[in-house]
């Protein structure tokens, strides 16, 4: 979000504390009761969440924390109230991954995703190494880069789990797994062999799925493109988009937010607007001076990273089948990338040969999202804090339907 937008919401929140404090102190309750004063509390909690939700601000408290902490100190400064809330189902603003990865891997994953930007909010995922026999609590999901035998981190991995933290597998499994990572990710190796050339999403039929999650996020989620270099002859900032066998050279015109693409006729794509290319339809979803978010639009397919083994589900839950490449001869789908619970994913190593393009990250993007821990917590909660529960829903870019408990209290 600009400045300037940034400036809007904090003098609306004024205004909301001006008016709420002038009612304040020309109707100020005289001394109370420890029930009434509960009621009291709950009341102006409930009118202050039906305000922020009457002017469309209650999504941007819950997602922007420097708005949260701007308002959290205009409420305790003006009206003596600590604020708490808690939000789940939501995607963090910040999201910590403990990577047991290496440095090159960690410094990759930085650049594929270090920033965000979608529904009109910012996100920053942070990549700190970790390994596997003590993994930071304070991080919200685990990526395994390699395959590692798991035996001796069963107890440590199924700790992680049991906190509502998620774990990723991002590696191609050996023809010989061991029985924890089978456990793990629901996945085993099979001899079967089936000859593809692409990988195809595979479609939920329900959002009682598992794949629904990550589905939802491919199709709709936009993946930030960074330019990297600059036209000498109009000083804009030109970029690579990768997909498939394609790569697209972009110039971002950030005057007119205008972004050409160099195809044949060129292309030419405003911010929001809907363009195709190679037979293929895509949504730029945002454009900045030096980058670009592209979301995928129905129907996808990709070209064939299969690992050199090939695995299958243990239960034979198709739905647990996020990617996949071909039929087996038992009419199976070939799982490429799977969700095994919603806190367990797997997908292959595209990036084997340093060769991964946008459409892969963006398939590895969503797994992150996808298992990544949704509970947070903001602000003090003390004995004597009012919550109100309730449901809000925000589908600017992607539809995030969440839940909040919103409350005002007396700090002290």
């Amino acid at each position: 979000m600009g400045i300037l937008g940034q400036m809007s919401i904090l003098e609306v929140i004024g205004a909301i504390v001006i008016i709420f404090t002038s009612f304040y102190l020309i109707f100020k309750p005289p001394q109370i009761t420890s029930g009434k004063e509960t009621a009291n509390l709950f009341v102006i909690s409930r009118d202050f969440l039906q305000t922020l939700d009457n002017i469309n601000h209650t999504y941007f408290l819950f997602t922007n924390m420097t708005y949260s902490d701007e308002f959290s100190g205009y409420v305790l400064r003006n009206l003596g109230y600590a604020v708490f809330f808690s939000t789940k189902n939501l995607i963090k603003p910040n999201i910590i991954v403990a990577a047991n990865c290496s440095t090159n891997q960690i410094r990759k994953l930085y650049s594929w995703f270090g920033e965000l930007k979608f529904n009109r909010r910012e996100v920053s995922i942070y990549f700190i190494p970790s390994n596997l026999s003590k993994i930071p609590d304070y991080s919200n999901l685990l990526i395994i880069c390699d395959y590692k035998n798991l035996t001796d981190y069963r107890d440590s991995l199924l700790t992680y789990l049991s906190k509502g933290k998620g774990i990723l597998g991002f590696f191609d499994f050996p023809s010989e797994v061991d029985k924890t990572s089978i456990e793990i990710f629901g996945l085993e190796p099979t001899q079967e062999v089936v000859v593809t050339e692409e990988v195809m999403v595979h479609s939920p039929v329900s959002v009682y799925d598992h794949v629904y999650i990550p589905y939802k996020y491919f199709y709709n989620l936009p993946l930030m493109i960074k330019a990297n270099e600059t036209n000498p002859t109009t000083g804009n900032y030109l970029g690579y988009f990768t997909f498939r066998n394609y790569v697209v050279m972009f110039e971002i015109n950030s005057t007119s937010r205008e972004v050409k693409f160099y195809t044949t006729p060129e292309t030419r794509v405003r911010e929001r607007e809907n363009f195709r290319l190679f037979g293929y339809n895509f949504t730029l979803s945002y454009v900045t001076n030096y980058s670009i978010s592209v979301s995928f639009k129905k129907t996808y397919n990709f070209t064939d990273f299969t690992g050199p083994n090939r695995v299958k589900t243990v239960d034979e839950d198709q739905n647990k089948i996020f990617l996949y490449s071909g039929i087996y001869n038992d009419g199976k789908k070939v799982p490429v990338s799977t969700i095994n619970t919603t806190r367990v994913a797997w997908i292959a190593n595209f990036d084997r040969y340093d060769t991964a393009t946008h459409d892969q990250k963006l398939a590895l993007l969503s797994l992150i999202l996808t298992v990544s821990e949704k509970v947070n917590y903001y602000g003090t909660f003390t004995r004597r804090t009012i919550l109100v529960p309730f449901v809000d829903v925000e589908n600017y870019d992607v539809l995030e339907i969440y839940f909040a408990s919103f409350g005002l209290g007396l700090p002290y």
